[in-house]
């Protein structure tokens, strides 16, 4: 009978120091507060003297542990732009294979501006002059994948709607 109570709380301490020792692992911030508690703990024998180095092991193990769910939080959130970052990649290389650098540049701020745009913008986002922006227009719409109009003394450039979709999509397909 004796044994088995022995067993069961040798049991019962492996369990508790397994325990602790996967919070550790997983969460440093939760050691330094056992630390600190520890050495709390200890007042009796060591002394007030040991109430200060306690205090900061849990001050700091408290800061750690808000730190690092800020932190994890942040990751999290930021890993929700991954895909987009990818796709963005995926579309840049299918781009390169089918237009010119430039000529690609010129389509991708078309797409992120979900095909329509004012021609004067297009310099701007890509830092190319306006006469080669121009020039490269001129090529796409020659080509069929753009349409240039003219509003209000606006040149509007639009791409094709389905040059469009079949660019988004490809992106899409490529990233999965």
């Amino acid at each position: 009978m004796m044994s088995s109570r022995v067993e069961d709380a040798k049991k019962l301490l492996v369990k508790i120091a397994t325990t602790i020792a996967h919070w550790i692992r997983n969460k440093p911030s939760i050691a330094l507060i056992l630390v600190g508690l520890f050495l709390a703990a200890a007042t009796p024998w060591q002394g007030a003297s040991i109430l200060i180095p306690a205090f900061i092991f849990i001050l700091t193990g408290v800061a750690l542990f808000i730190t690092s769910q800020i932190f994890y939080q942040s990751s999290e959130t930021s890993e929700n732009y991954l895909p987009a970052r990818q796709e963005r990649r995926d579309l840049e290389m299918l781009l390169s294979k089918l237009l010119t650098d430039e000529e690609a540049r010129v389509v991708e701020v078309l797409i992120e501006s979900d095909g329509t745009i004012l021609q004067r913008e297009i310099p701007y986002r890509t830092g190319m002059s306006k006469l080669k922006v121009h020039r490269i227009i001129t090529r796409l719409a020659d080509r069929g994948l753009l349409i240039k109009k003219k509003e209000n003394g606006k040149v509007i450039v639009m791409m094709d709607s389905e040059v469009l979709k079949f660019l988004k999509e490809a992106g899409q397909s490529l990233n999965k």
